[in-house]
This record gives structure tokens, C-alpha cells and sequence, in this order.
């Protein structure tokens, strides 16, 4: 009776061993920890991954390294992808974020095309494969720095599947620019 108690309580998750090589905790009070679901499609259950929320100011360091808010680590411990962003910032992704967003920009787009090629350039040259360090800290590359016109302080936003770093100043000014009222209004407009 014990064996079967403690094999349904890793099946449950508890333990993390059924669902990932690495140990611990897999369901945490972080909003940005993943949770596996309950559940399972073909035998595999599939890991469901929490929005990044939220914002925070943090300092670069002398090697232009920025700490990650630790809400956000855990989805980011496979690795990540820095980029610049569609805004005068820099975004953030997972792999497989990061992997989607540009699926999705180049759906439907001819492969040969002048289109296709300035978009793959768009996603690829300004993105850079990172992972975090001991202390949770990535480092930034001049070249976004200067994109994003950063400087040491930065504003650090969670944007539901990714994440925005900003010059505090810049992201100041784009909210005041910004009527989220009007802009949620006008969704579904066709004019």
C-alpha cells in the first residue's frame, strides 16, 4: 500500500522526477513557475506555463549584467532568447516563444520574398541565445543596449509570454502616450 502511495504521488507532480530531469518543486506561489497539468494527452503530460507579469527596476552592473526578477527565472532555466523589441526596448522569450512569434510573423509569407527575408533578418540579427547565471543575471550586448537606448537603470516588464526591458524614461513615455481605453476600443473596428 506505501508503494502505490508514493508512486501516485509522483505521479501527481510532487516530486518533479515524472515529469522532468530536475529535482524539486514543480508548483510554487511564483506566478511564472511552471505547473504541470493535470492532465495528459497520449500517457504525457504537458507543462502549462504561467503569463510574466508585472514590473520591476534593476540596475546593469559594470558587465552590462542585469538580474531577472526571480517570479521569472524558472520558465527562463532552459535558456532564452534577447532580442530587440517592436518597441524601443529589448524583449525576452523562451526558446519556443521566441520560435512561435517568428512562425507567426512569417505565416503565409513566400519564402523567396524580399518580405520573408527582411523579417527572418529582423528576428535573427539582433537575437542572441543566453542563459541565466548562478545569480539569475544575463548579460546584455552593447548592441541592444544602444537599441534600446539603456543606459544602467531599467525597467524590467513582464508581457504575458515575454518579457521587455526598458529605459525607465522611454517606458514612462510611452505610457503617457499610450490610452489603453481608446486602444481596447477599437478592437474589432474595421475602420
Amino acid at each position: 500500500m506505501v508503494e502505490e502511495i508514493v508512486h501516485k504521488w509522483g505521479d501527481v507532480g510532487y516530486s518533479g522526477r515524472a515529469f522532468s530531469n530536475k529535482p524539486g518543486w514543480w508548483g510554487s506561489s511564483h506566478s511564472t513557475t511552471p505547473v504541470e497539468s493535470s492532465l495528459s494527452t497520449g500517457g504525457e503530460r504537458t507543462p502549462i506555463h504561467v503569463a510574466f507579469r508585472g514590473q520591476y527596476d534593476y540596475s546593469l552592473d559594470a558587465k552590462n549584467r542585469v538580474n531577472l526578477p526571480p517570479k521569472f527565472r524558472a520558465q527562463l532555466s532552459d535558456g532564452l532568447v534577447v532580442s530587440i523589441g517592436f518597441d524601443p526596448c529589448l524583449a525576452i522569450y523562451t526558446h519556443e516563444g521566441f520560435d512561435a512569434i517568428q512562425e507567426t510573423a512569417l505565416a503565409g509569407v513566400n519564402p523567396i520574398s524580399e518580405k520573408y527575408r527582411a523579417i527572418t533578418r529582423r528576428f535573427n540579427n539582433y537575437a542572441f541565445e543566453a542563459d541565466l547565471d548562478a545569480a539569475g543575471r544575463i548579460m546584455l550586448r552593447p548592441v541592444l543596449l544602444d537599441y534600446a537606448g539603456i543606459d544602467r537603470s531599467v525597467r524590467i516588464t513582464g508581457c504575458k509570454d515575454y518579457i521587455e526591458i526598458w529605459n525607465p524614461e522611454a517606458w514612462q513615455a510611452a505610457q503617457d502616450g499610450t490610452d489603453i481605453l481608446e486602444v481596447v476600443g477599437s478592437l474589432g473596428d474595421t475602420a
